[in-house]
């Protein structure tokens, strides 16, 4: 399906490298509170949710919330 452009895969927040086991772990639980709670200001937003409200629904995909 890829190949044919049905499906595109893209990468969301996987994880990160703990320095001191060089090792790569999953995002575990992120707060979005430092996140604004403001509309995007991007001209080709929909403005419809807020920057802290897309980064909660990122987080769900990820299991994170």
């Amino acid at each position: 399906m890829q190949k044919r452009d049905l499906i595109c895969i893209l990468p969301l927040l996987l994880g990160e490298k703990d320095p001191m086991s060089d090792k790569n772990v999953k995002f575990s639980d992120f707060s979005t509170d430092s996140y604004p709670d403001e509309l995007h200001l991007h001209e080709e937003s929909p403005k419809q949710n807020t920057v802290r409200q897309t980064l909660k629904e990122i987080f769900k995909l990820q299991g994170t919330q």
